[in-house]
């Protein structure tokens, strides 16, 4: 199965592994799974590291080469074809990240792992 990870769960997963949910640490565990992590989830938690709204141990590069490196996750770069699918979504969120993960799970047939 194909799954892509959300903001929060994939922070959860490397730095709070105990907020996630029973379901979603089986998916992310199971080695016939490929999950992915959009380059909007990285791009968002650097925003936030930089705010001083997350401290992300080792910094923001060292952060994400580590979580890619050791949790095998694979890199979903943004494409255009995902940013302007944003456009068919409803308005159901509001934040802007979100909405692009939505339309990359989309357009990619990945099923959103929540946080």
């Amino acid at each position: 199965m194909k799954y892509l990870l959300d903001t929060h769960c994939w922070l959860w997963w490397v730095l709070e592994p105990e907020n996630l949910g029973p379901k979603s640490t089986q998916i992310i565990s199971d080695p016939k799974n490929r999950v992915y992590l959009s380059a909007a989830s990285t791009w968002e938690a650097t925003i936030k590291a930089a705010l001083g709204r997350l401290a992300l141990p080792g910094g923001p590069r060292q952060f994400v080469e580590e979580s890619y490196g050791q949790d095998g996750f694979l890199a979903l770069p943004i494409m255009p074809e995902h940013s302007v699918g944003v456009f068919d979504l409803p308005p159901l969120h509001k934040d802007p990240f979100d909405r692009l993960l939505v339309s990359q799970a989309l357009y990619e047939g990945a099923t959103l792992i929540p946080s």
